[in-house]
Order: structure tokens, then C-alpha cells, then sequence
């Protein structure tokens, strides 16, 4: 028997990897249902609200990782890519994929979709050689969004930034992208737009 009815999880997202699958499946094993977060961050720019206070850095450090230069793809365009992805790794109907605002700065938003009464946040555990935004994120969002975060471990967890540096460099993308994606990443110009990303950051 699962822990929970249903369970969130969320992220940039700007390609869908094996290891994103990997998350999905660990989340799976915890929750009868999952929703993917696909951060929406076409509402980012402007925000003159409380939540960015001066001098917060681990605001700063969202918004360097949600800038343009490190996420080329639209929300609409990453959805595309999620479509197959779920089609052919979780036939059941069990996983859906949907796009979200980032919680960090819409808080209240995040919890009335996903009352923490009903669905449990999860967020995978930060390892050896992760970020130091990787290291405070979970404790940064139980404040932000007054919940609980529990932690999975899945077995595959790869950075993709170190995957798109990779891939770049060989001129091979199938193995970096989760199986059904290609024919998507490519219809959208995906190698040459990540090359461009890769040069940028």
C-alpha cells in the first residue's frame, strides 16, 4: 500500500531525461497518483510583489537557474516534449503533467492546486555533488510554502546540464532524452537551441 493518494513534483524541466522518468517512477512507488510540475516561467519577469525582497538569495539563485539563456524551450514547447514521455513510461493514466508558476513566488497559487491536506510535495534528495541551491531547496520550500516535503532517492539522478554539455559535445542527443522524445526535440530545432544554451551559460 502506497503513503499517499497523490503526490506533486515540479521542476524547470527544459528537456525530459531518463533521470526525469527515474524521479517520476520513485514518486510512483510513494503515491497513487503523480502530477509533473513544469515550471511555466513566462510570468517571471516584472514581479514587484513582497516575495522579492532585496538581498534574498535563494530568489536570486531561482532566478538565475529559471533565466532565458538556461531554458530555450516555451512552456508549451517542454509540454510537447512531456506528452510521449508519459504515453509510453506510465500508460495507466496515473501520471498527468501540467504547468505551473513558480511557487516560490506564488505560494498561495501552488497550495490551493495542491492542498497539502490532499497531495504530498516531493523533491528528490540532494547528493554528493549537487548545487548548493539543490542543498537548501527543500528546506527553503517547506518555509515558502508552510508544507511538508518528503525526499525520494531515485536511482538515476543525473544533472542535466552536465547530460546537455555531453550531448553537445558528441553530436548525440537519443540517449540523452527520454524514449519517445526525440521526434519532438528535433521537430523543434532542440540540438541547435542547446548548443546555443550550452555556449551561453
Amino acid at each position: 500500500m502506497r503513503t499517499f493518494l497523490n503526490a506533486v513534483v515540479f521542476g524547470r524541466y527544459s528537456i525530459v531525461t531518463p533521470g526525469h522518468l527515474a524521479q517520476v517512477r520513485k514518486a510512483q512507488e510513494l503515491a497513487e497518483t503523480v502530477t509533473v510540475g513544469v515550471l511555466d516561467l513566462s510570468h517571471q519577469q516584472g514581479l514587484g510583489n513582497e516575495l522579492r525582497t532585496v538581498g534574498d538569495e535563494f530568489i536570486e539563485m531561482c532566478d538565475a537557474n529559471c533565466s532565458p539563456a538556461r531554458n530555450p524551450f516555451t512552456i508549451e514547447e517542454k509540454l510537447q516534449m512531456w506528452a510521449p514521455a508519459v504515453k509510453q513510461a506510465f500508460p495507466d493514466g496515473t501520471v498527468q503533467v501540467e504547468s505551473v508558476r513558480r511557487p516560490e513566488l506564488y505560494p498561495d497559487e501552488f497550495n490551493h492546486r495542491f492542498p497539502a491536506e490532499t497531495v504530498q510535495l516531493l523533491m528528490t534528495a540532494p547528493g554528493p555533488t549537487c548545487s548548493e541551491f539543490d542543498r537548501l531547496r527543500r528546506g527553503e520550500f517547506v518555509r515558502r510554502l508552510e508544507r511538508s516535503v518528503v525526499e525520494i532517492e531515485p536511482e538515476l539522478v543525473v544533472h542535466t546540464t552536465d547530460l546537455i554539455r555531453t550531448a553537445s559535445e558528441r553530436g548525440e542527443w537519443a540517449s540523452l532524452l527520454a524514449p519517445g522524445v526525440l521526434d519532438v526535440f528535433l521537430s523543434l530545432n532542440g540540438p541547435q537551441r542547446l548548443q546555443a544554451r550550452n555556449e551561453a551559460t
